[in-house]
């Protein structure tokens, strides 16, 4: 028989326990997690995982911590294991450590030989599983007391033997699933030390197809080797009996001599098999203590527990007082009787009193932020009320209000207003003093706009102005000749004009009172010459104008010069005509003025006749009467 390799050379995992290890891996990330590895080690050093057992819904879960619920891990391990057709064992461990840290720490070398010792001949596998970023398996082989050696690692059904991975009749891999999720209401030994599966309790007469992962398989390829199944004793026999006559012949003897020495040896083993016995029971009182003790070491670690998982609850939205009152003095003033668990109350601590400075940082950051807050909130009260009273009226209420029709008037009123208090400094805060630079810029830029416009509306009305004033000016100034019937045609003209540019059209008026006075001044010559040729081919006016008689001596020619008198239009010839029927002849009058033998008397009654007629002609011979000494006697 050849000698079984205790040495695990190879790890091979069926594709559905490769599958539980992703899917526990990633479904607690990223924190740790882990699991129990069953399965069976062949004589060719291969050793095969069947089966994973989760952690368990009562572990506990941290980014560099973690911990089984053993309660859960030992029933369901020894549930699981009795469901295949060759049972199966606990070779060993697996959990995931954070980022790419692939090498165990020291309380993980506590649980490897823990584990290592469990069977001393064989030693145990342990597994390291990180996400840095992908999925990474490594897998160590532990000796006892604590040796690690780095195995291969293979995933595949197809190169596991199928015996190995057969079901008992009856059972089915979804009944599997099950146990694996039940629930556990309390605690029991711990996981790092798994009880050893019990007996078969179903069979199933087929296997399901296990389910296919999904994921690449680095580092993991089908190896190059065939694995075995382990020889069975019948097997083993039949091959030494037919290949080997001289070692079956050995082996006979050897059975022989030891059927004889157990015959020897018998009586002797009787004695030896009572103190057997008693030192069975010596150990099964210490077991029964050690279980007592390990149980109240238990039922605290529990309760301490409760009290993390209190904490763990409140967290996230206590005060940093609060975290201290009800959760840090508890666990100060906790009573703990065991190491284990005083160094967990310990790091608890540390946690606790680490989570209350950063709430505390919190506290004081959110504190700052409202006092911040409201420091804002009131300076741009402050602010508002500084716009609404002194800037407020001028912008919003009037500038802004008239934008749309606003007058260079209401902009200058505007900047007349605000100006002042930029250069005077009226404005306190700052953030105002910038909206009143802006707006002061604002409506400057308004202010060029109308200005620029009126400049244009103004160069335009010029334009305008000058075009009517020059259709005006040619329009009234037409040629017209100096007669009765040209102006006559011009006045009408002017009149008939629709253009009006000066203020009550002056210049028009004028010039048609100017066209008028010409016409009245060639009418009035015109019935002078009339009324000059009317006199001048009448006898009487003749004789009058050239005699110095009496006219009440002459009747005929005074009733002749009357007749005509009636024809006369002219107001000169009017005059003229009545001054010689009352005997004011200028003449006469001025003939007496000039001789000096008429008496002053009759110089005097001459000097007021002609200075009545009042002609140009005559002035000359008043002024020089007036120088006589006659003059004075005519007052």
């Amino acid at each position: 028989m050849e000698t079984e390799n205790q040495k695990c050379v190879a790890v091979v995992f069926s594709d559905r326990a490769y599958k539980d290890i992703q899917t526990e891996t990633y479904d607690k990330d990223p924190v740790e997690t882990g699991g129990i590895l069953f399965g069976h080690r062949l004589t060719t050093g291969h050793w095969v995982v069947v089966e994973v057992i989760p952690p368990g819904d009562n572990s506990t879960h941290q980014y560099a911590y973690f911990e089984y619920d053993q309660h859960f891990v030992n029933r369901v391990a020894s549930q699981i294991a009795d469901k295949y057709e060759q049972k199966l064992e606990l070779l060993g461990l697996w959990h995931r450590h954070p980022g790419s840290m692939d090498f165990f720490s020291g309380t993980d070398d506590g649980t490897n030989r823990t584990f290592a010792e469990l069977n001393p001949s064989f030693g145990a596998i342990s597994g390291l599983v990180n996400i840095d970023p992908e999925f990474r398996m490594t897998m160590y082989h532990v000796d006892s007391p604590l040796n690690y050696t780095k195995v291969e690692t293979f995933i595949g059904d197809d190169i596991i033997p199928e015996d190995l991975l057969k079901l008992k009749p009856g059972v089915t891999f979804e009944e599997i699933d099950a146990i694996k999720k039940q629930k556990m209401h309390r605690e029991q030994p711990s996981a790092s030390q798994p009880s050893s599966p019990s007996q078969p309790q179903q069979a199933t007469p087929h296997r399901e197809e296990p389910r296919q992962t999904t994921q690449n398989r680095e580092h993991h390829e089908k190896p190059q080797v065939v694995i075995q199944s382990p020889d069975t004793v019948t097997s083993i026999f039949k091959k030494l009996v037919l290949e080997h006559t001289k070692a079956v012949l050995i082996a006979s003897i050897v059975i022989v001599l030891s059927i004889a020495v157990v015959l020897v040896n018998s009586s002797s083993q009787k004695t030896k098999q009572t103190k057997e016995q008693i030192a069975a029971a010596e150990r099964a009182e210490q077991e029964q203590k050690e279980a007592e003790a390990k149980q109240k070491q238990e039922a605290e670690a529990s309760k301490i527990n409760s009290m993390y998982s209190a904490y763990l609850e409140a967290k996230n939205n206590s005060t940093a007082k609060k975290l201290e009152e009800n959760h840090l003095k508890n666990f100060k003033t906790f009573t703990v009787n065991y190491p284990k668990n005083q160094t967990k109350i310990d790091n608890i601590i540390t946690e606790i009193e680490n989570q209350i400075e950063v709430v505390q940082e919190k506290e004081k950051m959110q504190q700052k932020a409202a006092e911040d807050k409201k420091a804002f909130a009131k300076e741009q009260r402050d602010a508002q009320n500084e716009y609404n009273s002194k800037i407020r009226r001028w912008y919003d209420d009037k500038y802004l209000k008239e934008l749309d029709n606003i007058s260079l008037k209401t902009v200058n009123e505007c900047l007349n207003k605000l100006e002042p208090l930029q250069t005077k400094g009226l404005i306190k805060h700052p953030q105002n003093k910038e909206t009143l630079k802006n707006i002061i810029e604002a409506i400057k830029d308004k202010k060029i706009e109308l200005e620029q416009r009126q400049r244009q509306q103004e160069n335009a009305k010029q334009e305008k102005e000058k075009d009517i004033k020059n259709e005006y000016n040619n329009a009234i100034n037409i040629p017209c000749k100096k007669t009765i019937e040209a102006l006559e045609q011009c006045i009408e003209k002017l009149k008939g004009l629709k253009l009006v540019y000066h203020e009550n059209d002056k210049p028009r008026n004028d010039k048609v009172q100017e066209l008028e006075t010409q016409k009245q001044e060639l009418l009035k010559n015109k019935q002078e010459d009339e009324d000059k040729t009317l006199l001048e081919n009448n006898e009487a006016y003749k004789y009058f104008k050239q005699q110095k008689i009496d006219p009440k001596k002459h009747a005929e020619h005074l009733k002749s010069l009357e007749s005509n008198k009636g024809k006369l239009q002219s107001p000169k010839y009017k005059k003229e005509v009545e001054d010689l029927i009352k005997g004011n002849n200028p003449k006469e009058l001025s003939d007496i003025l000039n001789n000096d033998k008429i008496q002053c008397e009759a110089k005097c009654a001459a000097y007021k006749k002609l200075k009545s007629i009042n002609r140009d002609n005559d002035k000359k011979v008043l002024e020089k009467f007036e120088k006589e000494t006659c003059k004075e006697g005519c007052k």
